[in-house]
């Protein structure tokens, strides 16, 4: 019949309350007296309630009651939580609540770990640990079915010219077939010494066959081997005191299979063959070897273990005895153990001596003994008797040749007890237990040495994956140099120290698992409390191996960026060691299909094609999730790009990936260049909080742009004046220059056929026709910019981005920011308000002029703008409209005469002149004129003419006035005659070049018939000069017959060459060089002038130039071209 999830839960809540009694039972009449429940009972009927001895809320109620003041000594810290969590799940249970298979299992894991501390029976706890592994197989087969059918979530990522990992070494079949409770490499002795359990843990040859042989584990079997062969100088007692996690049980194992009973040495690993070959006698012992094993939170202190025959054990002194010899062993200290005292060190000896050669293997010890602090009335035994044997047995092992101890006690390197370590010793009573071991058997113990590093990796290389042949063995060496190559061809972007030969050594030695990955599980997530070192990382890493070769995972290395955080196991392996609110960050933030990574990827598609975002949100969280209360978060850039960079990628995605996160992510932070997920939401979520709140104040985030744009009135470039977002419309100056209004960005503009009429355009139109309550005078001085209808929805987003950090910043105090996040706050912001700069020039891009044929009415032209930058507005404007021939900033005097002719062809025919006053005031009013910058462009034209060779085609002539009644015009001055204008005035008129010429005919034959004939005595009037007095043409005055010829009119003086300078700084310089280019340069080059430009740059360092600056600019000088060179003084 199949069993659900709530049978589950409801046969572990049964089994909780049998496990909890006995210990709950026996500190409650320690302290309360026999009647206790009663007492409890009573309370509880007083309330209207009632309970049972066995009721696991009754039971669970109780613990966390009296945690205080009862059992904090007693049990671990952590038995606290458990009891709340399962109370939770008692009463989910009762109240018909559904159990997911996450919920579930997590229960059951639980249950196992509160009644393991609280040393219920034995059978009870393996009954839940079966339960859990059932269900756990069933999740493992189900996933691999689903990941059958599933695409792979990640896009494979290969590197070229490498082969992928799973290509070159093949894992273990059950590390790759997801056989979780084979390969969960919780290596238990205890379960190991009654034959249960994985076959690479009870086989003897394949567990030796997994094994590495590292120098602590050869020198451990080393003298375990000359011991047991009767050498008195070997140790007799080992104290593997080494951190949890440092490969103590593992060590131990090792003795006890090296003693298995018909153990095939020639089957044995080489290594193993030989020390063995090497040790006293050459071999193993020609006898059997008695082995008893003893695991200390396995063995009931509360109650006895009642053995097949029968038989009563009480004690640890009991189990050891029948551990040695059975039944047989046990009568020799049958009475100490029934009475609970100890048996002492001659009684051992007896023991020990009936039994040599002989190892004794005590895992656990603290767990024992620590609740025996206080409870005098144990079968167990007391706290002191308790010590007194462990006195007495080294004493005796020591005394017996042929006999060894091997004991496990936790401690740091330092001698100190780590906060992880901390978790698994338990409460105040374990620690003072502890305390107690180490005085005891320090006095007779020799220290073990755990592997080090370097030997943890080749230890978890052997127990995944298979032993490398010669073949596999060049593929890794070639694996092992590219990577070191790159590493040294981007040396700058990754951490220092990555492109030597040790680097190169050691991806050799962890291959394929990347030394970045190992380092990130042995620095950061060994320092968890639940987190053993090699055994956590076997955990671990098994449950990624099989997600990755079960995904068809392509990478050349296995790095933390590759780490499959998504996949359900590996979710659940992670998060065990980690807060509970850990699972919806990850789902959240790191990975998953709806996680931001993976919007960003799909988003991205430069980004999505390699999993960018997500490996790099994957190599943030391996290395900062474990240290988010540390005092030093998170990981280096160099560091996050060792840990998901491969060779041949490029490098700068990574930048495009990280910052694309940091923008989105809730839970990521950042600081300068260390990046790490928090539990807490970042401040990013806050400012994103504030920006959505503009969405319904748009005015607000208008007001913002129009606040960046009002600088740019100051910035006029080829405009006599430049309006910002003005409103409404008619409010903007009617002024005879020419000037650019920048539109409010709510008046947006699109170019689009079918789209014949915008906000823009009406704005514009309005502007042209009305002026205050009245019409405009000056249509043709305005051209305008709109921002565009699409982009400017960009720059309000930019801007709520920008307003949403800005209140986080002002509001510092109130939010309790700390400095690191008033820092990213500030960064944030400066980054958003360079966006919106960016955005702004984008945004506005359409140039709207106005534009007329005569007698028609006015169209619009948009012309799109390039802008580089939003402060380059009116100068570029007005540069594109120069080219474009819709502004002038001079107006030759053909240009203008074309115009006139054109579109004052009936008033310049009929009255055969035009006032410079009329003439202005059309090229401002009117749109079918020129549009001039300002009347000096006008002026300047005009006044031009007096020297254009051309004029009687494409020019006219200047006078001061006209006589209607003789149709003479006064002070008339033709070009090119030599003679100059006066001040030009609103009355200056601008004549025909036909009536000029025949004025200045009729003169000339005035002046001839005036003249007397040669050889007359008279000759001319005195008053007669040859100057117009009145309505003549001012001509030169004739020479006089017989004079002499008056001297040429030299030339005038043409300038030949042009010369310019200007110091600047290099800010300067960067504004202006393209300016130079445009605005002087070409002007050169269009006369065909010969144009030579010097660069000449000067920098003085008082403190002198380093060393890697004078290379650099050395080189980049030589490469452009540039003779450079520095001094010293």
């Amino acid at each position: 019949m199949a069993v659900n999830n709530r049978d589950r839960v409801s046969r572990m809540i049964d089994t909780l309350g049998e496990g909890l009694l006995p210990f709950l039972e026996r500190e409650m009449v320690k302290r309360q007296g026999e009647t206790w429940f009663e007492d409890a009972e009573s309370e509880a009927r007083s309330q209207g309630r009632q309970i049972g001895k066995q009721d696991p809320q009754f039971l669970l109620n109780l613990l966390q009651r009296y945690w205080s003041s009862y059992f904090r000594h007693l049990l671990p810290g952590s038995a606290r939580g458990f009891a709340s969590e399962l109370n939770d799940v008692r009463n989910r249970w009762a109240h018909k609540a559904p159990f997911s298979t996450d919920d579930t299992l997590r229960a059951l894991d639980t249950a196992e770990r509160l009644l393991q501390a609280a040393h219920a029976d034995p059978n009870l706890v393996d009954e839940i640990r079966q339960s859990r592994q059932t269900l756990q197989r069933q999740v493992t087969e189900e996933e691999t079915k689903k990941a059958a059918r599933r695409a792979r979530a990640v896009p494979s990522v290969a590197a070229e010219g490498l082969r992928p990992w799973r290509d070159v070494l093949t894992p273990h079949r059950d590390v790759a077939r997801g056989d979780f409770n084979a390969s969960e490499f919780a290596a238990d002795l205890w379960r190991v010494a009654r034959g249960e359990g994985a076959a690479e843990y009870t086989e003897p040859e394949e567990f030796f066959h997994r094994t590495y042989l590292t120098e602590g584990l050869e020198e451990l079997l080393t003298k375990s081997l000359r011991r047991i062969s009767g050498d008195s100088n070997a140790a007799p007692v080992i104290n593997l005191q080494t951190n949890f996690g440092g490969g103590k049980t593992h060590s131990m194992m090792a003795l006890y299979h090296l003693y298995a009973p018909g153990l095939n040495v020639s089957r044995l690993p080489q290594d193993l063959q030989e020390l063995i070959a090497a040790t006293p006698g050459g071999g193993l012992p020609g006898g059997p070897v008695h082995r008893a094993v003893l695991v200390g939170n396995e063995l009931g202190i509360g109650q006895a273990d009642v053995k097949p025959d029968g038989t009563t054990v009480n004690t640890m002194w009991g189990q050891l005895a029948w551990g040695l010899g059975g039944r047989q062993a046990y009568d020799i200290i049958a009475e100490a153990d029934r009475t609970s005292t100890s048996p002492g060190t001659a009684l051992l000896q007896d023991l020990l001596a009936a039994y040599a050669p002989c190892v004794i293997l005590i895992d656990e010890w603290v767990q024992y003994a620590g609740p025996l602090l206080g409870n005098d009335n144990l079968t167990a035994g007391s706290f002191e008797t308790h010590f007194s044997f462990a006195q007495s047995l080294t004493e005796a092992v020591a005394s017996v040749d042929g006999a060894q101890l091997l004991v496990s006690i936790p401690a740091s390197a330092t001698g100190e007890i780590s906060a992880a370590d901390q978790y698994d010793i338990g409460g105040e009573n374990n620690r003072i237990a502890l305390e107690r071991l180490q005085n005891v058997v320090h006095r007779k113990a020799d220290a073990w040495r755990p592997a080090s590093s370097d030997e943890s990796f080749e230890i978890v290389r052997r127990r995944l994956f298979q032993t490398p042949t010669s073949e596999v063995q060049a593929e890794i060496n070639k694996v092992a140099r590219l990577y070191v190559q790159f590493y040294g061809a981007e040396k700058r972007e990754f951490p220092a120290g990555c492109d030597t030969m040790d680097y190169e050594r050691r991806i050799k030695s962890t291959y394929p698992i990347h030394p970045e990955l190992f380092a990130r599980l042995y620095e950061d997530w060994s320092t968890l409390p639940k987190f053993q070192r090699t055994r956590g990382v076997l955990r671990l890493m098994s449950t990624v191996i099989h997600a990755l070769w079960r995904d068809q995972n392509q990478s050349p290395m296995i790095m933390p960026g590759d780490v499959p955080i998504h996949d359900t196991r590996v979710n659940q392996e992670l998060t065990y060691y980690l807060e509970d609110h850990w699972k919806p960050i990850i789902d959240a933030d790191v990975d998953g299909p709806d996680s931001t990574p993976a919007a960003v990827d799909a988003e991205k598609t430069i980004l999505g094609q390699r999993g960018m975002s997500r490996r790099v949100a994957r190599t943030v969280f391996m290395g900062s999730a474990p240290r988010v209360h540390a005092a030093r978060k998170g990981l280096s850039e160099a560091h996050i790009r060792l840990g998901m960079a491969i060779p041949g990628e490029p490098l700068g995605n990574f930048r495009t990936a990280l910052n694309a996160l940091a923008d989105r992510s809730t839970y990521l932070y950042g600081d300068g260049e260390r990046h790490w997920y928090d539990t807490h939401a970042n401040i990013t979520r806050t400012a994103k909080d504030e920006a959505e709140k503009l969405l319904d104040d748009p005015d607000k985030v208008w007001a913002d742009v129009v606040r960046r744009l009002s600088p740019l009135q100051s910035v006029r470039g080829n405009f006599n004046g430049v309006h910002v977002a003005p409103l409404p419309a008619s409010e903007i100056a009617d002024n005879d220059t020419a000037r650019l209004v920048l539109l409010h960005p709510r008046f947006t503009h699109r170019s689009a056929k079918g789209v014949p009429d915008t906000d823009a355009l009406h704005f514009a139109q309005e502007a042209l026709d009305q002026y205050r309550s009245g019409t405009r005078q000056h249509r043709n001085a305005l051209v305008f910019l709109a921002p565009d209808h699409k982009e400017i929805e960009e720059v309000a987003e930019a801007v709520r981005e920008y307003l949403g950090w800005k209140e986080v910043l002002q509001r510092h105090v109130q939010l309790d920011l700390t400095d690191s996040q008033k820092a990213q706050a500030r960064t944030r912001m400066e980054r958003a308000d360079e966006t919106v700069g960016l955005r702004l020039a984008k945004a506005y891009r359409w140039i709207l002029v106005p534009e007329q044929t005569p007698g028609a009415k006015i169209e619009w032209v948009d012309i799109k703008a390039d802008l580089s930058t939003i402060d380059d507005a009116a100068p570029h404007v007005g540069d594109r409209l120069r080219r474009e021939g819709m502004l002038y900033l001079q107006q030759a005097p053909a240009v203008l005469h074309q115009r006139i002719t054109e579109a004052l062809a009936q008033d310049w025919n009929r009255d055969g002149h035009i006032s410079v006053g009329r003439l202005w005031e059309l090229h401002t009013k009117y749109p079918y004129m020129n549009r001039l910058r300002d009347r000096n462009v006008l002026e300047q034209g005009i006044e031009d003419v007096l020297n254009h060779i051309t004029w009687e085609n494409d020019g006219f002539a200047l006078a001061t006035g006209h006589d209607l009644a003789t149709g003479r015009y006064q002070g008339l001055v033709l070009p090119c005659r030599g003679v100059s204008f006066g001040q030009i005035t609103d009355d200056t008129l601008l004549v025909r070049a036909d009536i000029a010429l025949a004025q200045e005919a009729a003169d000339i034959a005035a002046a001839a018939a005036r003249r007397p004939e040669p050889g007359d005595p008279h000759g001319a009037d005195d008053g007669d000069t040859g100057q117009d007095t009145g309505g003549g043409t001012a001509t030169p005055t004739r020479p006089t017959p017989g004079a002499p010829a008056p001297a040429p009119t030299p030339l005038p003086r043409v300038p030949t060459r042009f010369y310019a300078h200007a110091r600047l700084d290099t800010e300067q310089y960067s504004k202006q060089a393209t300016k130079y280019a445009f605005e002087i340069l070409q002007h050169l080059e269009a006369v065909g002038a010969e144009v030579e430009v010097t660069v000449e740059i000067q920098a003085t360092a008082p403190g002198g130039f380093p060393a890697d600056k004078v290379r650099t600019l050395t080189e980049n000088a030589n490469t452009l071209k540039l003779r450079a060179h520095f001094e010293e003084e």
